[in-house]
């Protein structure tokens, strides 16, 4: 192309130059013929506008043997304003690979299913009025039973108007990738604490959910203010159901016999801070979080917040990673609540940097700024704290790895809830603290173990630096052994609450 350039310098070949461009871009989108009203594709410079698919009630039915949004075009949905479900398979054997911006009317759902697999690059954006699910399952069920299949499209299907309720997993879904850091769409105020690179992002309210094979983020940002995210990872086939509302979308993988992994890395950052905090809910076999990544639900008015749950086999997360809740207004903060069969295993920054780090928040107050690494839950005005609680079977926390919460207002701390058949501190601390100038009641420590190990710097704390009083600390185990210890610390244990502490052990004399 370039060779035609140089030799023929007319205005010929500049009008071949932009029709093949043209004709490659929507060549990305190409409709199959299995719909009895099959979905057409209408170019208009970088814009391409889907239109037809077939209509069942309030659903809209799009089917391709190609789907993919290179960079720097738009795929707009040119659905009626009345549609609420734009359900969309991907029947070819490619990836979808979107790097532009996915358009929709009005308050529509939009579903993309590509069993292949799907990546979102960089500059991938969504501008739709309500959820988006992206799944790499076979077909989507629906409540009167019929499946919309993506590896057996049936020609000229009666398509049906009941809701969708289910994802058909295949024996080996593939993969999901985010590397999103698209721009807002929406404006922000200018001394605004939300980020501009929010990635793919959906209406405030609504749910984002990614469900599939493996998945991973890769300095890939999701939004969802005041809305939910949910990333869910399977590796076996399988029914999963869910059950959809404006707000959230509740699964249930039951029947499912093995997950797959979801790795959270480069930065990425899950968003559901609002006037009243999403839920972010995270489901896999193995889930890494690691690299600077940040998991955050802020609530900022007097609703209150819904938190963040993780569950799987095991969860581990290392290197400066933020897992956080927070209510800066009247409503509460959400929970945190994480559920492993196996094991969870946190690392930090390395130990100078925690005691670093501690300094900051308790001496200098509560700052957006001044976050780093942790598991936390915190109270700025008068809501309250989140619980955060933990059930796994082995506990693991070193080289600067941090629990804690903490109030710096008039509202008190969340409890910290630690149950594990084993658990190991090294060089880390679990800490519920009132902060200097705040008037709040810290929350309480539960930890119930088999065996617990403080060694090394490795520490549980509960103290006050305003005008609340500190929480207890209530150890219920088999066996506890504290060696190495920081200064000032009693058996890795330190408070100074006004009541009792309480310290319990089956066994007499290892406290």
């Amino acid at each position: 192309m370039t060779r035609t350039i140089e030799w023929l310098c007319i205005p010929q070949t500049i009008v071949l130059i932009v029709w093949s461009w043209t004709v490659s871009v929507s060549a990305q989108i190409v409709p199959d013929s299995s719909l009895p009203v099959e979905s057409r594709i209408v170019p208009n410079g970088s814009i391409l506008s889907i239109d037809g698919g077939t209509t069942a009630g309030t659903n809209l039915f799009h089917s391709f043997s190609e789907f993919s949004v290179p960079t720097g075009t738009e795929a707009a949905f040119n659905n009626a304003l009345t549609i609420d479900n734009i359900i969309t398979r991907v029947t070819g054997g490619n990836i979808s690979k979107i790097d532009g911006l996915i358009r929709a009317n009005g308050s529509a759902n939009l579903f993309l299913l590509n069993p292949n697999g799907i990546v979102f690059g960089e500059n991938a954006q969504l501008a739709i009025g309500g959820s988006f699910f992206g799944s790499t399952a076979e077909s989507l069920r629906f409540a009167d039973g019929f499946e919309f299949s993506s590896v057996a499209p049936e020609a000229n299907p009666i398509l049906t108007v009941s809701v969708p309720v289910g994802l058909q997993m295949g024996d080996n879904p593939g993969a999901i990738v985010n590397r999103s850091q698209a721009t807002t769409l929406n404006p922000l105020p200018s001394n605004s604490p939300l980020p501009a690179n929010r990635g793919l992002e959906v209406a405030p309210g609504r749910t984002l959910a990614l469900i599939g094979g493996n998945i991973a983020l890769e300095n890939g940002n999701l939004t969802a203010l005041q809305g939910e995210i949910q990333l869910a990872s399977f590796a076996s086939s399988g029914l999963v159901t869910f059950s959809v509302t404006p707000t959230r979308i509740a699964l249930d993988d039951s029947n499912i016999d093995r997950f797959g992994n979801i790795d959270i890395s480069g930065a990425s950052t899950l968003n559901v801070t609002g006037l009243g905090s999403g839920a972010i809910g995270l489901h896999g076999g193995e889930i890494n979080i690691r690299d600077d990544a940040n998991l955050l639900a802020v609530t900022l008015g007097n609703i209150d917040g819904r938190g963040i749950e993780i569950t799987g086999d095991r969860f581990r997360m290392q290197d400066s990673v933020l897992v956080s809740t927070i209510a800066f207004g009247a409503g509460n903060a959400g929970d945190v609540t994480i559920r492993t069969a196996e094991s969870v295993e946190l690392s930090g920054l390395g130990f100078p940097a925690l005691q670093e780090l501690l300094f900051r928040r308790v001496l200098m107050g509560f700052d957006l700024n001044t976050l780093d690494f942790g598991i936390f839950t915190n109270a700025q005005g008068g809501g309250k704290a989140g619980t955060l609680s933990m059930a796994t079977g082995s506990l693991t926390m070193n080289e600067g790895a941090l629990i804690g919460s903490s109030t710096n207002g008039s509202a008190p701390g969340g409890d910290i809830i630690l149950q594990a058949e084993t658990m190991a501190l090294e060089e880390a601390v679990v800490a519920s603290a009132t902060l200097v100038g705040s008037t709040g009641n810290a929350g309480d420590i539960v930890i119930e173990v088999g065996d617990i190990k403080l060694v090394d710097g490795g520490y549980i704390t509960a103290s006050s630096l305003g005008s609340g009083a500190s929480g207890d600390i209530i150890v219920r185990a088999d066996t506890v052994e504290a060696r190495g210890l920081p200064p000032g610390t009693l058996t890795g244990f330190s408070t100074n609450s006004a009541s009792n502490r309480v310290l319990s052990s089956n066994r007499a004399g290892n406290i």
